[in-house]
């Protein structure tokens, strides 16, 4: 069995309002791989990677860098991380910018930098404060990208870029892991996800709901569209119900669930899955059987 790259186990993270945003979740980034964080807003997925990169303590849990626990060192030498907000020096031109990270990055590639400021056109005399927000996360991944890390953390890489620039990163990404880099990224774009994602990890109210290949995942979750007369069904509590489009629906996890739901149900009809799909499911029935949405 090939040890991850990265691997968190049992993380943990709760803030002083009483909020759980990391509940005892497990992950594992691997060399040469996709790996896809997705949930909706406030699911604790950038509150995950600031406690990996220790930029946020965590209440317990273990984060594993090429099985070892991770360092400060690993952490600056073999990790390029790119956050939410790409906030750059805004008084700086972007040619400053390239300049000063080649300065101050561990295992920076200048060519390599102003190559992709180049491929994004960029302009290099222009400062960082008249540049609109797509062309500033350009910048960002730039950077980002020109550093030999073993490892990339990008949180929400594409958001903002218009489609021809959401492409190119894409690309860019898939050619990390074709040099045998692993890439960890989030991002609200599920088709995006399925497109290059090898693995993905969906989370909910700080709790990994799915986290496993997209193969897997469509092979192990399906539909059912309930027919019949469902309102008396005591026992419906047990399934992970939610509503579409007028329709009533039940998740099945696997083919012994299925199997329940159609003894209960014979006359419904089962539909596959794509992953908005299966995202929807889960994190909506995980919902109605916890009773409401987290304030």
């Amino acid at each position: 069995c090939v040890k991850p790259l990265l691997e968190v186990k049992n993380l943990r993270k709760s803030y002083k309002n009483g909020v759980l945003a990391v509940d005892g979740i497990d992950l594992q980034i691997h060399a040469g791989s996709i790996h896809a964080l997705v949930g909706p807003n406030g699911a604790g997925k950038t509150t995950t990677i600031k406690c990996i990169l220790r930029l946020i303590s965590c209440d317990s849990g273990e984060i594993d860098f090429k099985g070892k626990t991770i360092t400060e060192n690993d952490i600056i030498q073999r990790i390029s991380y790119v956050p939410e907000e790409k906030n750059l020096y805004e008084e700086f031109t972007v040619e400053n910018m390239v300049n000063l990270s080649d300065r101050i990055i561990s295992k920076f590639d200048l060519q390599r930098a102003f190559e992709l400021v180049k491929s994004f056109k960029l302009p290099l005399a222009e400062k960082i404060s008249s540049l609109s927000h797509g062309m500033k996360t350009q910048l960002y991944l730039s950077i980002a990208f020109a550093q030999n890390a073993d490892i990339y953390i990008l949180d929400e890489p594409t958001w903002g870029l218009d489609p021809i620039a959401q492409k190119t990163v894409l690309q860019m990404m898939c050619d990390l892991v074709g040099n045998g880099k692993g890439v960890f990224y989030t991002s609200h774009v599920l088709r995006e996800v399925e497109k290059i994602a090898d693995t993905v990890a969906i989370m909910h109210r700080g709790k990994i709901l799915y986290s496993g290949t997209l193969t897997e995942a469509k092979e192990k979750f399906k539909t059912v569209v309930v027919t019949g007369d469902f309102s008396q069904r005591a026992d419906l509590s047990s399934f992970h119900f939610f509503r579409k489009g007028g329709n009533f629906l039940i998740l099945a996890r696997d083919e012994e669930e299925l199997s329940d739901i159609l003894k209960q149900f014979p006359t419904s009809d089962v539909y596959e899955m794509d992953l908005e799909d299966i995202f929807e499911a889960l994190v909506e029935s995980e919902t109605n059987r916890q009773g409401g949405e987290r304030k």
